[in-house]
């Protein structure tokens, strides 16, 4: 009985975490309070349930039936009385990991509830799009562009924005020749100009992107604190430069002209908070890795197109 409480318990601890992600395709944004108090209130009273058995058999045990049964069948007990002792401690050891497995499961909830991601999740919605591989780079780009704005004009949506990570296989490094490495490399995302404002996103210094940030004009950059406490510890992030070049392709020095707050762009709850380099969607043309749409209702997104 305990080990199935164990087994209960991390069943919970697992499914809770994997309700927590924030869907990356296909699904709205998901943090469900109810459901985390949901899993957290059916674990304690499960694993309650199962240490406090043996409690519970015990206390329905007359006296005098167990002396009776010791009178009885002592030379019995005695025989077994060794097996029986085993199974006892046995069965209190599993409720004490059992209820030492319900602890944890409370104190991974309470970090899974309390961790910030960044943005709001609340009546948002995510959707992937198909890159058009046939096409040239440029054109692609104007495709989910063209996406974005459909969305816009839909009936009860308030705000779209485009959102993904660019291609891999690029290099960084600060004004003072410094390369970013390791736990200073940063996390590459090319974002349209409403992103910040569709996910609400919290602008801490600068600005945010507009339309005029496209290929021709400034490269221009901005970074979430992480990245910001990290390059330029107690300056100013704003109108430094970093320098990014991909093997073989473009190079060029981005000017930085906004800090945002730290989201968790990879949509994981439980990830830890990383440096976030984002660049104008329409400045990164040469890519064809995935794009997400994002869409921001006025209603709760169950009841938006009903």
């Amino acid at each position: 009985v305990g080990a199935g409480g164990i087994v209960v318990s991390h069943w919970f601890i697992q499914l809770a975490s994997s309700r927590l992600q924030v869907a990356e395709s296909g699904t709205a944004l998901i943090l469900d309070e109810r459901f985390v108090l949901f899993a957290l209130l059916l674990s304690l009273l499960a694993g309650l349930l199962v240490a406090l058995l043996p409690v519970w058999r015990l206390a329905r045990l007359e006296p005098r039936e167990v002396l009776s049964a010791v009178s009885v069948r002592g030379a019995g007990i005695a025989r077994t009385g060794g097996v029986q002792r085993s199974m006892v401690v046995g069965q209190v050891a599993l409720a004490v990991v059992l209820l030492s497995s319900t602890g944890l499961l409370s104190e991974e909830l309470l970090h899974l509830v309390t961790s910030k991601t960044g943005f709001d999740p609340k009546s948002l919605l995510v959707a992937s799009l198909p890159i058009g591989m046939t096409v040239s780079p440029e054109a692609s780009v104007e495709q989910a562009r063209q996406v974005e704005r459909e969305i816009a004009q839909l009936g009860g949506i308030s705000s779209a924005a485009l959102g993904g990570l660019p291609a891999e296989g690029y290099s960084y490094r600060l004004e003072n020749g410094d390369k970013l490495r390791e736990e200073r490399y940063p996390i590459p995302y090319r974002v349209s100009p409403r992103y910040f404002a569709t996910l609400r996103v919290r602008l801490v210094a600068g600005r945010e992107f507009n339309p005029s940030d496209r290929t021709g004009s400034v490269p221009v950059g901005i970074v979430n604190r992480r990245a910001a406490e990290i390059w330029w510890p107690k300056q100013n992030p704003i109108g430094k430069s970093v320098y990014m070049a991909r093997r073989g392709g473009a190079e060029e020095w981005v000017r930085i002209v906004g800090v945002v707050d730290n989201e968790r762009v990879n949509r994981s709850m439980t990830s830890e908070i990383l440096p976030v380099f984002y660049r104008p969607f329409d400045q990164l043309t040469a890519e064809r890795r995935r794009v997400q749409a994002f869409a921001r209702t006025n209603y709760p997104p169950e009841t938006a197109f009903s």
